[in-house]
């Protein structure tokens, strides 16, 4: 996959689909330690078989004054297509086996998302955090972190997003202790743009508590514009993997 590096014991894996959503925590999560984590950001570059460098993802690491790494955001800005999903998230785990920490009794890597969810689970009465749903994987306990008590993600849930699907497959495969917290979309066009900042605003406090870290809703705000999926994005996947 190219570059290797180090990544802390929290990894985030941020995808959205190219809309924009909960890629925007790259920006809004910010430290709250003081003196604050240094914020470093790196390009992993996806070559083809020639070393060509095609489309690009970004690691956000937060490193302490002694240079280690605490908390490693993974991101994908672009729609990754769906021929290609299976070979991007094989060599994604490549990856985090080889660079993360994954032998340490701390380590866990964290999948926030945002999904349509049945109606009759969303009439649950949770309290604060009602729209947010946590499921638990390999060695990550109910115990640690932060999450408030938040309701388990009902068994009936189904993974629309092929990248999403193929990533919880892997972590199956691999026995990674995982996080998964998902927040229901709102129906409706109107409803989303109206609702979308608040939704990630609530999902954001609760992957920063979890890792660490503030959701700033002010650097939230700043990220408004879509962009979309680029034609050249589109096949630079295919010339990867199709």
């Amino acid at each position: 996959m190219g570059v290797a590096m180090e990544l802390g014991e929290e990894v985030v894996l941020l995808y959205d689909g190219g809309k924009v959503g909960v890629t925007r925590f790259s920006e809004a999560l910010v430290p709250e330690a003081s003196p604050p984590l240094q914020r470093v950001v790196c390009n992993l570059p996806w070559k083809d078989p020639n070393g060509e460098v095609l489309t690009k993802s970004e690691v956000v690491n937060f490193k302490d004054n002694a240079g280690l790494t605490k908390v490693s955001l993974i991101v994908f800005r672009q729609e990754v297509t769906s021929s290609a999903c299976g070979r991007v998230v094989h060599d994604l785990f490549e990856y985090l086996l080889s660079n993360a920490p994954i032998q340490s009794p701390g380590f866990s890597l964290v999948v926030p998302a945002i999904s349509r969810m049945p109606g009759s689970v969303l009439n649950m009465d949770t309290g604060n955090n009602a729209n947010i749903y946590a499921a638990f994987f390999n060695r990550t306990s109910e115990g640690s972190g932060n999450l408030d008590g938040l309701p388990k993600l009902p068994s009936t849930f189904a993974v629309r997003d092929g990248f999403l699907a193929y990533v919880f497959h892997y972590v199956h495969a691999t026995q990674l202790p995982t996080l998964v917290l998902v927040s229901p979309s709102t129906e409706g066009v109107t409803a989303q743009k109206n609702e979308s900042n608040e939704v990630l605003l609530a999902l954001g406090d609760v992957v920063g508590r979890q890792i660490g870290l503030t959701c700033s809703k002010q650097e939230l705000n700043h990220v408004t514009s879509l962009i979309p999926l680029a034609s050249s994005m589109e096949d630079d996947w295919r010339r990867l993997y199709i």
